[in-house]
């Protein structure tokens, strides 16, 4: 479908994190990256980073951000939006962050 568009698809983000084995056959076969819960999978290399979602405590989350390291991933849904403490949550992590905005592409 996004081919169709005029947009030529780089990575993938299984629902839910619920890969299989023969999807990351797949995966390797046809994309540069693909992100699991606990990493990012590219080509020539994987990287230990974890996903913080905003699901956790707003505590919790600024905490993840804070012992995250140099690479903080933000596992977002629609349905955050929606809840006034997970969007105070996240504008604290954003506003209180150094990090310079990536995305996966940007990383593989």
């Amino acid at each position: 479908m996004l081919r169709l568009a005029g947009v030529e698809p780089r990575g993938f983000v299984a629902p839910a994190y619920a890969y299989t084995p023969a999807l990351r056959h797949e995966l390797a076969l046809g994309f540069d990256w693909w992100a699991t819960l606990l990493r990012l999978v590219g080509r020539d290399r994987a990287s230990v980073a974890p996903a913080l979602s905003l699901r956790r405590s707003p505590l919790g989350v600024r905490a993840g951000a804070l012992a995250s390291g140099r690479l903080l991933r933000l596992d977002l849904h629609p349905a955050d939006f929606e809840r006034p403490r997970r969007v105070l949550a996240l504008d604290s992590v954003l506003g209180a962050s150094r990090r310079t905005p990536v995305t996966y592409d940007d990383l593989c």
